[in-house]
């Protein structure tokens, strides 16, 4: 009885320690801000426009994802990187070689303006040529997810985030040990970029927050990106 009432007592005891491992509330004040980042720049003929650029820049304050891609009467990524060179985007990249073209013509540095996600491939061309760029797959982003909820309610932040980007969830952030505030500084210090997403986890695409009603659930100290699907919508209304 008595060995049972320690082993009672230790587990109390190692639950309890986790409880304050993991406590948000005792965590340092995130640095930074809130980011938001448009999922689409496209007319209603799903083709990036200019004008589309503009607007979605307007409503998520500066972050655009862009085709790199893109091709015909589509807005290449070229000309919206010529046309707002001090914005934020993330580049979707199919062939490296080709988005590594349009910056050296442009003759601008891969620096932490822009993002770059693709398959495994693409990405490795690009940290082959600039190792300190901004390059990810979905994958990997949800990999360092998956894991970091296995770990991270003993403190430990898996290799796979560290030095790269993770993608949270909205409905699965329930999930993350010491969110938000303790699992940001985590994340800093492990140089990893957080995004939190839309409900889901797709193996190869990004859902963004489609609703207003979706914006309670977003901390108010959260300093990571947030995804937006409808940034005309959720973009005015959560910066104001």
């Amino acid at each position: 009885m008595r060995i049972a009432n320690l082993a009672k007592w230790a587990i109390a005891l190692g639950l309890l320690g986790l409880s304050f491992l993991n406590a948000s509330w005792i965590a340092p004040s995130p640095k930074g801000g809130l980011q938001l980042v448009a999922a689409h720049s496209e007319d209603k003929a799903r083709c990036p426009t200019l004008e589309g650029v503009r607007r979605a820049l307007i409503d998520a304050g500066g972050g655009v994802m862009l085709d790199a891609d893109a091709s015909g009467p589509c807005l290449s990524a070229k000309t919206a990187l010529e046309q707002f060179p001090r914005y934020h985007f993330i580049l979707k990249v199919e062939d490296a070689a080709k988005v590594m073209a349009i910056f050296e013509t442009l003759k601008r540095p891969m620096d932490e303006r822009y993002g770059f996600v693709g398959d495994a491939q693409a990405v490795a061309a690009i940290r082959a040529k600039v190792p300190d760029a901004w390059a990810w797959t979905i994958q990997s982003a949800r990999t360092c997810f998956n894991e970091y909820v296995k770990l991270g309610w003993f403190g430990l932040t898996p290799a796979t985030c560290k030095g790269g980007t993770i993608l949270v969830p909205l409905d699965e952030k329930w999930k993350v040990a010491g969110w938000p505030k303790r699992f940001l500084a985590r994340m800093a210090a492990a140089n990893t970029r957080v995004i939190l997403t839309g409900p889901g986890s797709p193996a190869d695409s990004i859902p963004g927050l489609t609703r207003l009603e979706q914006i309670p659930d977003v901390p108010r100290d959260f300093t990571g990106m947030l995804w937006l699907e409808n940034a005309a919508l959720i973009g005015p209304s959560i910066r104001r």
